[in-house]
């Protein structure tokens, strides 16, 4: 036996023994209640007299409830047509039946209890059949109410970010502390929207993380965004040094992440992000990184081919890396390295940028120089190259490079499939 079970058998006992008792004390001395009226004496006992009390309070709360049951009956009645009304509003809306809901949403209006809700759906309604005036009108008539205020509030809120005003946005939510969830993610995507606000608008993920707003994935997504477009904001070299330090340290070995700051620290005149990148290289190869590390300012470009050669013996098959080889070759001068490593890099992919510094190192061949910017811009449109011009055996040539160099951990060149061997 259960303890709960042991402790509901001590109460009955002991309501059966104080029952006993009780009765014991009442028939030693049931008691005397007298009641005289206009010559009439009425007397019995106390227990009689309180059973007839409570019967008599009884009969009065009975006779109350059938007196009442007519109005509870109507306002049911008028609840289910109200639940009913909202509902088939809500399926004419779905639909897009427009007019026929909004006059449904009227009709669930008139309860108070559905009142709000259903004066911003006919709102909706409205709006979207074209009539913005009486959607106006269906939300003033929620001023009147302190959470109707707040929704119109929100709803103007909405409509200005859809009309692309983030400052209409902030000035509506204003009033609205502490802001609703909603409210938290048309401030984030307010601020998003102008211009050197990014920082502020990562401070609403935190809100939008414990509200549970939006989903994990999403809310992953705009923070890469917002960190991305704050880094792209700075202004001035230390609000960007100091964002950086502020960034989470996962986020601070993403390749995006680096890529953004290393170029925008380039812009700035921050310091040279040259270094960042070839900690990132070191650990995790990135295209995109290498690429960007040849259109650095080039304080040291000697050093920086050196390091470039020793990553393209590991990646030789790397556009961006070739890329990158060819730009700091030409800044040395080298042109005819710059461009042997332009010629591997569009025998892996049709590259603009390759297309573009071929093309720098043909200016002294006006043709060829003409013909590689015309494929540049064809590369970016995603259309094939065209042949050189003066160049017969050019393909050929880009031939010799169209499968990459496999080398062992050591460096060691080997055959194609001999890794299997």
């Amino acid at each position: 036996m259960s303890m709960k079970w042991f402790l509901r058998i001590v109460l009955i006992v002991a309501v059966l023994v104080l029952g006993a008792l009780l009765w014991q004390w009442l028939v030693a001395d049931p008691g005397l209640v007298q009641i005289r009226v206009r010559g009439y004496v009425i007397e019995t006992t106390v227990v009689v007299a309180v059973a007839a009390l409570l019967l008599f309070i009884a009969a009065l709360w009975l006779l109350a409830w059938l007196l009442r049951a007519p109005l509870r009956w109507l306002a049911g009645r008028r609840q289910r047509r109200t639940r009913h009304a909202f509902a088939q509003a809500e399926l004419r809306l779905r639909e897009g039946h427009w007019a026929r809901a909004e006059k449904l949403f009227l009709r669930a209006a008139e309860d108070s209890d559905f009142r709000v809700p259903a004066l911003l759906e006919a709102a909706q309604a409205a709006h979207t059949r074209g009539d913005d005036a009486q959607a106006q009108t269906y939300l003033t008539q929620l001023l009147d109410d302190p959470e109707g205020r707040r929704l119109v509030a929100l709803e103007r809120a909405r409509e200005a970010q859809v009309a692309g005003q983030p400052e209409q946005v902030l000035q509506h939510l204003e009033p609205l502390a502490p802001l609703p969830p909603q409210g938290h993610l048309l401030r984030l995507e307010a601020l998003r929207r102008m211009t050197g606000r990014s920082p502020d608008a990562l401070l609403e993920l935190a809100e939008l993380q414990r509200n549970q707003a939006v989903d994990a994935r999403q809310l992953a997504g705009l923070e890469r965004g917002l960190i991305i477009d704050a880094i792209d904001e700075a202004t001035d070299g230390a609000a960007l040094v100091r964002f950086w330090d502020g960034v989470a340290r996962p986020h601070k070995r993403d390749p995006e992440f680096i890529h953004a700051y290393a170029r925008r620290s380039n812009q700035l005149s921050v310091a040279d992000p040259a270094a960042l990148i070839e900690a990132q290289l070191r650990h995790d190869w990135n295209d995109d990184l290498a690429r960007l590390y040849g259109q650095l300012d080039q304080p040291e470009p000697a050093r920086r081919r050196r390091q470039a050669e020793q990553w393209h013996k590991t990646h030789a098959d790397s556009v961006g890396l070739n890329v990158a080889l060819a730009r700091l070759n030409l800044a040395l001068g080298e042109r005819h390295q710059a461009h042997d490593y332009l010629d591997r890099a569009l025998a892996v992919a049709n590259d603009a940028e390759a297309w573009e510094l071929l093309g720098e190192a043909c200016r002294q061949q006006p043709e060829r120089a003409r013909a590689a910017l015309v494929n540049a811009l064809r590369a970016q449109r995603g259309l094939p190259a065209l042949a050189m011009p003066g160049d017969e055996s050019q393909d050929e040539r880009l031939g010799l490079f169209s499968v990459a160099e496999e080398r062992s951990e050591h460096g060691v060149p080997r055959l194609p499939d001999s890794g299997s061997r």
